[in-house]
């Protein structure tokens, strides 16, 4: 599946404009049916840019993620981007969610903080796992390299995941102000 990168730069290129479409993944069988086999492919008529898919709000549906982006990437032929966070999950968990996306054929991957769990006013991260942004980034970026945190992958080949990243449109909330925001967003 091609990189988004590649994508963007060529529309970039042409002049033409970009449109993406963000899907939830969906709590139960009858929506992800509903969601795959009509919302899907009635928003591929519009020929949109790329799909994403969402780790789901405060991680509660991130199983879910990689297997919508490898059926809308092999049944729709869209490329598809999926999102991962720092919620809800270790070093080792992204690692493996990683692994997966590279054997499933995925390729494009929106690293994010994420927002807090509901019962939290503030994101706590797990133990082991990623106060900020930055370092999901560096663990994508390291698998990249071919440089793995798990043993057992150390002989793995290097990924090629093209890796999005996103902020707020106004200052985060958490931030101390605009500059310190936009200097981490960089």
């Amino acid at each position: 599946m091609r990189l988004i990168r590649d994508i963007l730069n060529e529309h970039q290129l042409l002049g033409k404009p970009s449109i993406s479409c963000e899907f939830f993944p969906a709590k139960t069988p009858e929506g992800e049916r509903t969601l795959l086999e009509k919302i899907v492919p009635r928003l591929k008529e519009i020929s949109p840019t790329f799909f994403s898919v969402t780790y789901g709000a405060g991680g509660v549906t991130q199983e879910k993620t990689l297997g919508i982006v490898d059926q809308i990437q092999r049944e729709q032929g869209v490329p598809t981007m999926a999102h991962l966070t720092c919620v809800g999950s270790t070093r080792e968990d992204i690692g493996n969610f990683l692994e997966d996306a590279k054997n499933f054929g995925i390729s494009n991957i929106l690293a994010l903080r994420g927002d807090p769990i509901k019962s939290e006013t503030y994101f706590t991260p797990e133990e082991d796992g990623h106060k900020y942004a930055s370092e999901l980034l560096g663990q994508v970026h390291n698998m990249n390299k071919g440089i793995y945190l798990d043993e057992d992958l150390k002989n793995s080949a290097p990924t090629n995941f093209c890796i999005g990243v996103a902020g707020y449109p106004e200052k985060h909330f958490e931030a101390a102000n605009m500059e310190s925001d936009i200097h981490f967003l960089k």
